[in-house]
């Protein structure tokens, strides 16, 4: 079982946590739990496997763009949001 902490720009709330749980659980098999960190827009994924970390952040991007489409900029693998989200 592994760890990845990831920092998500637009998590606001227990909503949003709530759908970036779901978004990734469903979506990737190897994805056990997501779970929210002490920092603020950060999360905890809880995974099997190798990290696929891009993937994730652009399901989630996409997730939290389609409940919120007026404030999300789109974010594309191998993007410079992308890359910030890997530190």
């Amino acid at each position: 079982m592994n760890l990845c902490e990831i920092t998500i720009p637009g998590l606001r709330g227990e909503a949003s946590m709530q759908l970036a749980r779901t978004t990734l659980v469903r979506q990737f098999p190897d994805v056990l739990d997501v779970l929210a960190a002490r920092r603020r827009r950060t999360v905890l994924v809880v995974f099997l496997g190798h990290e696929r970390l891009e993937e994730w952040a652009v399901a989630l991007d996409h997730a939290l763009r389609s409940d919120r489409p007026w404030r999300w900029p789109r974010l594309r693998p191998g993007s410079r949001a992308v890359a910030e989200m890997r530190r």
